[in-house]
Protein backbone atom coordinates (compact mmCIF):
# COMPACT_ATOMS: atom_id res chain seq x y z
CA UNK A 1 0.00 0.00 0.00
CA UNK A 2 1.28 3.43 -0.92
CA UNK A 3 0.28 6.59 0.83
CA UNK A 4 -1.62 8.84 -1.60
CA UNK A 5 -0.11 12.02 -0.17
CA UNK A 6 3.48 11.12 -0.33
CA UNK A 7 6.34 9.98 -2.48
CA UNK A 8 10.02 9.08 -2.02
CA UNK A 9 10.92 12.74 -2.45
CA UNK A 10 8.45 13.87 0.20
CA UNK A 11 9.63 11.22 2.64
CA UNK A 12 13.25 12.23 2.04
CA UNK A 13 12.49 15.90 2.71
CA UNK A 14 10.65 14.94 5.89
CA UNK A 15 13.67 12.94 7.04
CA UNK A 16 16.02 15.83 6.27
CA UNK A 17 13.90 18.33 8.13
CA UNK A 18 13.53 15.96 11.06
CA UNK A 19 17.32 15.63 11.35
CA UNK A 20 17.82 19.38 11.07
CA UNK A 21 15.21 20.10 13.73
CA UNK A 22 16.70 17.62 16.19
CA UNK A 23 20.18 19.07 15.61
CA UNK A 24 18.88 22.56 16.42
CA UNK A 25 17.33 21.27 19.63
CA UNK A 26 20.59 19.64 20.68
CA UNK A 27 22.39 22.96 20.20
CA UNK A 28 19.75 25.01 21.93
CA UNK A 29 19.23 22.85 24.99
CA UNK A 30 16.12 23.03 27.23
CA UNK A 31 14.64 25.90 29.20
CA UNK A 32 11.94 26.07 31.83
CA UNK A 33 9.51 23.16 31.58
CA UNK A 34 5.87 23.38 32.81
CA UNK A 35 4.78 21.08 35.60
CA UNK A 36 2.26 19.23 33.45
CA UNK A 37 2.74 18.68 29.74
CA UNK A 38 -0.30 18.62 27.42
CA UNK A 39 -1.47 15.44 25.75
CA UNK A 40 -0.40 14.73 22.20
CA UNK A 41 -3.94 15.46 21.05
CA UNK A 42 -3.99 18.80 22.87
CA UNK A 43 -0.63 19.72 21.39
CA UNK A 44 -1.68 18.69 17.86
CA UNK A 45 -3.52 21.97 17.23
CA UNK A 46 -0.40 24.00 17.97
CA UNK A 47 1.73 21.63 15.90
CA UNK A 48 -0.58 21.67 12.87
CA UNK A 49 -0.84 25.44 13.06
CA UNK A 50 2.95 25.56 12.83
CA UNK A 51 2.95 23.06 9.94
CA UNK A 52 0.57 25.29 7.97
CA UNK A 53 2.26 28.61 8.76
CA UNK A 54 5.99 27.90 8.72
CA UNK A 55 7.84 28.71 5.52
CA UNK A 56 10.37 25.96 6.22
CA UNK A 57 8.19 23.14 4.88
CA UNK A 58 7.26 22.28 1.31
CA UNK A 59 3.55 21.69 0.50
CA UNK A 60 3.99 17.91 0.19
CA UNK A 61 5.86 17.78 3.49
CA UNK A 62 2.94 19.59 5.14
CA UNK A 63 0.63 16.90 3.76
CA UNK A 64 3.04 14.24 5.00
CA UNK A 65 2.84 15.47 8.61
CA UNK A 66 -0.91 16.07 8.46
CA UNK A 67 -1.51 12.54 7.28
CA UNK A 68 0.90 11.26 9.90
CA UNK A 69 -1.21 12.97 12.56
CA UNK A 70 -4.38 11.39 11.13
CA UNK A 71 -2.84 8.02 11.95
CA UNK A 72 -1.48 9.07 15.34
CA UNK A 73 -4.78 10.43 16.61
CA UNK A 74 -6.37 7.00 16.24
CA UNK A 75 -3.88 5.41 18.63
CA UNK A 76 -3.56 5.46 22.44
CA UNK A 77 -0.58 7.81 22.00
CA UNK A 78 -2.97 10.68 21.26
CA UNK A 79 -4.30 10.62 24.83
CA UNK A 80 -0.87 10.40 26.48
CA UNK A 81 0.91 13.41 27.91
CA UNK A 82 3.98 14.40 25.95
CA UNK A 83 6.37 13.63 28.80
CA UNK A 84 4.85 10.15 29.19
CA UNK A 85 5.52 9.07 25.60
CA UNK A 86 8.55 6.80 25.71
CA UNK A 87 10.45 4.66 23.24
CA UNK A 88 8.81 1.52 24.61
CA UNK A 89 5.34 3.06 24.52
CA UNK A 90 5.67 3.88 20.84
CA UNK A 91 7.11 0.46 19.98
CA UNK A 92 3.99 -1.22 21.41
CA UNK A 93 1.55 0.76 19.27
CA UNK A 94 0.30 -1.06 16.14
CA UNK A 95 -0.28 1.22 13.17
CA UNK A 96 -2.78 0.32 10.47
CA UNK A 97 -1.59 -0.28 6.93
CA UNK A 98 1.86 -1.02 5.61
CA UNK A 99 5.16 -0.48 7.47
CA UNK A 100 5.69 2.63 5.32
CA UNK A 101 2.42 4.11 6.59
CA UNK A 102 3.37 3.31 10.16
CA UNK A 103 6.76 4.95 9.68
CA UNK A 104 5.04 8.07 8.39
CA UNK A 105 3.22 8.31 11.72
CA UNK A 106 6.44 7.64 13.65
CA UNK A 107 8.36 10.32 11.76
CA UNK A 108 5.53 12.77 12.38
CA UNK A 109 5.65 11.91 16.07
CA UNK A 110 9.40 12.49 16.10
CA UNK A 111 8.93 15.99 14.72
CA UNK A 112 6.01 16.73 17.07
CA UNK A 113 8.03 15.77 20.13
CA UNK A 114 11.12 17.60 18.89
CA UNK A 115 8.98 20.68 18.36
CA UNK A 116 7.57 20.25 21.87
CA UNK A 117 11.13 20.42 23.20
CA UNK A 118 11.67 23.67 21.31
CA UNK A 119 8.39 24.95 22.75
CA UNK A 120 9.69 24.12 26.27
CA UNK A 121 6.91 21.61 26.93
CA UNK A 122 9.20 18.64 27.57
CA UNK A 123 12.90 18.37 28.33
CA UNK A 124 13.85 15.64 25.90
CA UNK A 125 12.27 13.73 23.02
CA UNK A 126 12.52 9.92 23.19
CA UNK A 127 14.11 7.80 20.50
CA UNK A 128 11.50 6.49 18.10
CA UNK A 129 12.54 3.49 16.04
CA UNK A 130 11.22 2.86 12.53
CA UNK A 131 10.06 -0.49 11.18
CA UNK A 132 11.68 -2.19 8.23
CA UNK A 133 9.88 -1.37 5.00
CA UNK A 134 9.38 -3.95 2.28
CA UNK A 135 10.41 -2.81 -1.17
CA UNK A 136 8.16 -3.09 -4.20
CA UNK A 137 9.55 -5.77 -6.50
CA UNK A 138 6.50 -6.83 -8.50
CA UNK A 139 6.77 -6.99 -12.28
CA UNK A 140 3.81 -6.58 -14.62
CA UNK A 141 4.37 -9.22 -17.29
CA UNK A 142 2.22 -10.05 -20.34
CA UNK A 143 0.18 -12.62 -18.43
CA UNK A 144 -0.61 -10.24 -15.56
CA UNK A 145 -1.44 -7.45 -17.98
CA UNK A 146 -3.89 -9.65 -19.89
CA UNK A 147 -5.70 -10.56 -16.68
CA UNK A 148 -5.91 -6.90 -15.61
CA UNK A 149 -7.11 -5.66 -19.00
CA UNK A 150 -9.81 -8.34 -19.00
CA UNK A 151 -11.48 -6.72 -15.98
CA UNK A 152 -10.22 -3.12 -16.05
CA UNK A 153 -12.73 -0.45 -17.03
CA UNK A 154 -11.91 2.92 -18.58
CA UNK A 155 -9.89 4.98 -17.99
CA UNK A 156 -7.89 2.39 -16.01
CA UNK A 157 -7.46 0.22 -19.09
CA UNK A 158 -5.85 3.03 -21.10
CA UNK A 159 -3.75 4.18 -18.15
CA UNK A 160 -2.41 0.65 -17.71
CA UNK A 161 -1.41 0.31 -21.37
CA UNK A 162 0.25 3.75 -21.45
CA UNK A 163 2.19 3.09 -18.25
CA UNK A 164 3.49 -0.23 -19.52
CA UNK A 165 4.31 0.77 -23.08
CA UNK A 166 5.64 4.26 -22.38
CA UNK A 167 7.18 3.77 -18.92
CA UNK A 168 5.35 6.75 -17.42
CA UNK A 169 4.51 7.08 -13.74
CA UNK A 170 0.80 7.29 -12.78
CA UNK A 171 1.01 11.04 -12.07
CA UNK A 172 2.75 11.58 -15.42
CA UNK A 173 -0.05 9.75 -17.22
CA UNK A 174 -2.76 11.71 -15.41
CA UNK A 175 -1.10 14.99 -16.43
CA UNK A 176 -0.84 14.16 -20.14
CA UNK A 177 -1.96 16.97 -22.44
CA UNK A 178 -2.75 16.77 -26.16
CA UNK A 179 -0.34 19.58 -26.98
CA UNK A 180 2.51 17.23 -26.08
CA UNK A 181 1.34 14.43 -28.41
CA UNK A 182 3.15 14.51 -31.77
CA UNK A 183 1.06 12.23 -33.96
CA UNK A 184 3.19 12.48 -37.10
CA UNK A 185 6.40 11.65 -35.23
CA UNK A 186 4.71 9.01 -33.02
CA UNK A 187 6.22 10.73 -29.98
CA UNK A 188 5.03 12.16 -26.68
CA UNK A 189 6.98 14.81 -24.79
CA UNK A 190 6.78 14.31 -21.03
CA UNK A 191 7.39 17.77 -19.47
CA UNK A 192 7.13 16.58 -15.88
CA UNK A 193 9.65 14.88 -13.65
CA UNK A 194 12.12 15.19 -10.79
CA UNK A 195 15.09 15.60 -13.10
CA UNK A 196 16.06 16.53 -16.66
CA UNK A 197 16.08 12.87 -17.61
CA UNK A 198 12.47 12.54 -16.45
CA UNK A 199 11.48 15.33 -18.86
CA UNK A 200 11.89 13.33 -22.03
CA UNK A 201 10.57 12.23 -25.43
CA UNK A 202 8.74 8.91 -25.32
CA UNK A 203 7.86 6.76 -28.37
CA UNK A 204 4.18 5.90 -28.91
CA UNK A 205 3.47 2.24 -29.56
CA UNK A 206 0.76 1.32 -32.04
CA UNK A 207 -1.70 0.25 -29.38
CA UNK A 208 -1.10 3.49 -27.43
CA UNK A 209 -1.72 5.46 -30.63
CA UNK A 210 -4.95 3.56 -31.22
CA UNK A 211 -6.19 4.27 -27.70
CA UNK A 212 -5.17 7.93 -27.85
CA UNK A 213 -7.08 8.42 -31.12
CA UNK A 214 -10.23 7.21 -29.39
CA UNK A 215 -9.62 9.47 -26.40
CA UNK A 216 -8.91 12.48 -28.63
CA UNK A 217 -12.66 12.86 -29.11
CA UNK A 218 -13.09 14.05 -25.51
CA UNK A 219 -12.55 17.70 -26.60
CA UNK A 220 -10.44 18.54 -23.57
CA UNK A 221 -6.89 19.82 -23.29
CA UNK A 222 -6.19 16.83 -21.05
CA UNK A 223 -5.86 13.24 -22.24
CA UNK A 224 -7.57 12.15 -19.00
CA UNK A 225 -9.92 15.01 -17.99
CA UNK A 226 -10.61 15.22 -14.27
CA UNK A 227 -11.90 17.65 -11.67
CA UNK A 228 -9.02 16.73 -9.40
CA UNK A 229 -6.00 19.03 -9.21
CA UNK A 230 -2.72 17.13 -9.63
Amino acid sequence: MICPFTSKTTESKARQYESKLMAEIAERGSSAIPRQAPTLREYSSQFLHWVDDTDRLKPNTRKYYRFGWQQLKQTPLAGMRLDAITTDAVSLVPFAGSPAWGNQARRTLRVMLSKAVRDSLIRQAPRIHLCAEDGRDGILDDSSESKLLAVAEQPLSDVLVIMRDMGLRPTEVFRMRWEHVYWDKRLYFNPFGKSRKARRWVPLSQRVLDRLRVRAANQSEWVFPSKAVI
